[in-house]
């Protein structure tokens, strides 16, 4: 099995930090950040790249008074990930290390390994986790809030059927993406059933790297008449925006087989069918993390970031703002935002 490995060293600016940056930690004291992206989620042009590009933005945008090693591991396969974390926590680490875990996939393994958990200077990160039983940071942004955003969107614009595509199962962020999404469609009056829902995995952290079946998956869609497409399956949608691009281009007529929306960062570049993207800002959580961290601030421990944080939002497609008006937006917004806190108020 095999374990990418990128390395980068750099002293590091932080934008977000609670105070000035450069006092605190000696330049000669190195601080270790580790992230592991679960079965190769680089490349995904969605979730996993929007995290690295965070990343990158941080290295990039700031050099200065840290000396920051960052250590980015792309495990195979689930055995490998494991496999990667138990090695970090048995390691001899610095005085300053954190460990950032990308995906819900890790949920289990630390439930299951008690002695897995944050120490002083040795901090662990989960995203798009809202356990709040690990003894672990959590971040974790819904999707249920702009979900239902575009249900309602897409029946207002008079797209009346639907289909939801999923990854799996079994995780809970896509989950509640496609309940939010069916929630939103039914309250503008539209219809959507269980036989619109499809998937391409049953397990958790599956079926998010099978753009070919995504590929099919939209032909069929196309032919049994469906007038939308929501992808929550990370780099699987990448298969229902090339189809939608090579219908175009072959009908010759520029006509689309179906409209979609981004996910996780605007992707209205991957095609014309995009009408909005739903974006989750997990690069910006990053930054303010990885800010507070490096300077010594206190954090909360699990931090849950709902639309009305403005760490998730809807971006509408260049080209497609006389379908949704600036008034109908700041609506669908408010209405969004009180469906998603009753939603956790439950």
């Amino acid at each position: 099995m095999k374990n990418n490995v990128l390395i980068l060293a750099a002293s590091l600016c932080l934008l977000c930090a609670c105070g000035d940056i450069g006092g605190d930690l000696p330049s000669d004291e190195e601080a270790v950040i580790t992230v592991i992206f679960y079965d190769n989620g680089l490349g995904d042009l969605s979730y996993c790249d929007n995290i690295y590009w965070g990343l990158c933005r941080i290295y990039e945008e700031c050099r200065a008074s840290h000396n920051l090693r960052m250590e980015v591991f792309t495990p195979n396969d689930s055995e490998m990930s494991d496999k990667t974390i138990d090695d970090w926590f048995k390691k001899e680490k610095n005085s300053k290390e954190l460990l950032i875990l990308t995906t819900s996939k890790a949920i289990q393994p630390f439930a299951e390994h008690p002695e897995w958990k944050s120490e002083p200077g040795a901090e662990v990160l989960l995203l798009d986790c809202d356990r709040e039983d690990l003894d672990v940071y959590t971040g974790y942004v819904p999707l249920y809030g702009v979900s239902y955003f575009a249900g309602v969107a897409i029946k207002e614009v008079g797209l009346d059927k639907a289909a939801v595509v999923l990854a799996n199962r079994t995780d809970k962020p896509i989950l509640e993406s496609a309940e939010g999404f069916a929630d939103g469609f039914r309250h503008a009056g539209g219809s959507l059933g269980t036989e619109d829902t499809y998937y391409f995995a049953e397990g958790s952290g599956d079926g998010y790297a099978m753009p070919n079946d995504a590929y099919q998956l939209s032909y069929d869609l196309n032919n049994a008449g469906y007038q939308f497409i929501i992808p929550v399956c990370g780099g699987s949608s990448q298969g229902i925006y090339r189809y939608a691009r090579r219908y175009e281009s072959d009908n010759g007529t520029g006509n689309l087989p179906f409209y979609s929306c981004g996910l996780d960062v605007d992707q209205q570049m991957m095609s014309s069918c995009i009408l909005f993207s739903i974006v989750k800002k997990y690069d910006v959580l990053l930054e303010n993390f990885v800010g507070n961290w490096l300077e010594g601030c206190e954090t909360p421990k699990h931090q849950l970031l709902m639309l009305d944080s403005g760490f998730a939002d809807v971006i509408i497609s260049d080209g497609y703002e006389d379908r949704i008006s600036p008034e109908d937006y700041e609506r669908m917004k408010g209405e969004a935002i009180a469906a998603e806190r009753a939603y956790y108020s439950k």
